[in-house]
């Protein structure tokens, strides 16, 4: 729930109120910190600016006064700034005080003054109410409570200190105005806090989104292109992240029956029956690091090799299929499998602007395809180039020349098992 009350302006969920007080750190502490140098900054003029019109109030209880005005915001900003900012969780109050403060200030340093000059006491405390409504960025109901407690502070100052010939709807007029001030302040505090808000919201909102999005392209490709693809934004071309690979082994699994089974049962039994088996081969990809490619129909590709290249992917892809081959068997229905796989080198990548995929292009994969619609249910048939770099960790049997499809004569071998001397 990203909603907030209305007047307080507090999230309703605590967690999200304690995200939104990070993000005000994380985003408006240097804000925060400029706005508090030029506060200084502004009361310092304004302490030269007294000694210059009004030289006559600096006597030992004007001083302490002012020494106090001084000397706790600039030890409060040094720590802050130069040593262990132990001061920080201590900032909201700080800034609470010294406001009130300096409208206190202010009105005795003025009611000591022997001018009694209501134009300068008039505009002191609007730069006071000023700031801390647009200055200084408080919560804004302490913001409110600075500025109304000061122009309070200042009506009531006018009408006693004395105004020395000013006429009578002078001091009303400068206490409506003072008023007008007050009250525009708490208007735009109450807006630029609830922008702020929204502003995280609309932000919290859009990281949700991205999250998601992060997620289903971490679903649908490889890691490493994935995290590419979200650096790049999209695809410039057709070769933006296309690579050549010299040796990948490709498996590729079609399950025998699933065509006469689908006539036997429901479209929903028959998926739920589909996602059980596809899940099982995708946690054996996940025990032997090969990257399943894509599912077509009931068929299901893996290969090893993309889009990191690794040591010995033959073996891996040869371990998967043994494990696939026999997982296939514990399901409740009577299901088999038929593998092919080859290797050799290929090209990988995602190439086009939407739905994007990773997938696998060349010789290699054309005939790993035709391995698999060549083999038959229960075996696992692999050529030669893959028998090669097996032959030492698994046991195969030559079935010996075949007929393949656009391919002519290939020699081909049985994957029967892993060696027990390797296990």
């Amino acid at each position: 729930d990203l909603s907030y009350h209305p007047i307080s302006l507090y999230f309703k969920e605590k967690i999200v109120e304690n995200k939104f007080v990070d993000y005000v750190q994380n985003v408006l502490t240097k804000p925060y910190r400029i706005s508090g140098v030029i506060m200084i900054f502004l009361v310092f003029l304004g302490g030269v600016l007294n000694w210059l019109i009004s030289p006559e109030i600096y006597n030992i209880s004007t001083l302490i006064l002012w020494t106090i005005w001084y000397v706790v915001p600039a030890v409060f900003f040094f720590d802050y700034y130069f040593l262990s900012q132990k001061l920080t969780k201590y900032f909201t109050y700080f800034y609470v005080f010294y406001g009130i403060f300096l409208g206190i200030a202010i009105t005795i340093t003025y009611y000591l003054s022997e001018q009694n000059d209501t134009q300068y006491y008039f505009i002191g405390m609007n730069i006071v109410i000023v700031m801390y409504y647009f200055l200084v960025r408080l919560k804004y109901y302490w913001a409110i409570l600075v500025g109304s407690f000061n122009s309070v502070l200042a009506i009531i100052g006018l009408h006693v200190i004395d105004p020395g010939g000013s006429d009578y709807l002078d001091i009303l007029y400068c206490s409506f105005y003072i008023l007008a001030i007050n009250a525009t302040g708490i208007y735009i505090a109450y807006q630029f806090s609830k922008y702020i808000r929204d502003n995280f919201v609309s932000n919290l909102r859009a990281d949700i989104e991205r999250g998601r999005v992060e997620m289903v392209l971490d679903n649908v490709l490889p890691k490493k292109i994935a995290l590419q693809l979200k650096e790049a934004g999209t695809l410039l071309d057709d070769e933006f992240l296309v690579e050549d690979f010299e040796n990948v082994s490709i498996l590729f699994v079609d399950i025998v029956g699933f065509t006469s089974l689908s006539s036997r049962i429901t479209s929903k039994e028959l998926i739920k029956i589909l996602n059980q088996v596809f899940s099982t081969f995708d946690k054996i990809s996940d025990k032997y690091g090969v990257e399943k490619i894509k599912t077509i129909g009931d068929a299901y590709m893996l290969a090893a090799g993309v889009p990191d290249k690794i040591e010995n992917p033959a073996k891996k892809i040869a371990q998967a299929a043994l494990d696939i081959q026999k997982a296939i068997f514990g399901h409740d229905y009577e299901l088999n499998v038929r593998i092919g796989i080859a290797c050799g080198p290929l090209v990988a990548g995602v190439i086009g602007n939407s739905k994007f995929l990773y997938d696998l292009w060349g010789d290699t994969v054309n005939t790993a395809s035709r391995m698999e619609s060549h083999s038959l249910p229960g075996k696992i048939q692999v050529t030669k180039d893959f028998y090669e770099q097996v032959r030492s960790d698994f046991n195969l049997t030559s079935r010996g020349l075949i007929e393949v499809k656009g391919k002519g004569e290939l020699e081909t071998w049985w994957l029967e098992s892993k060696k027990l001397a390797d296990i």
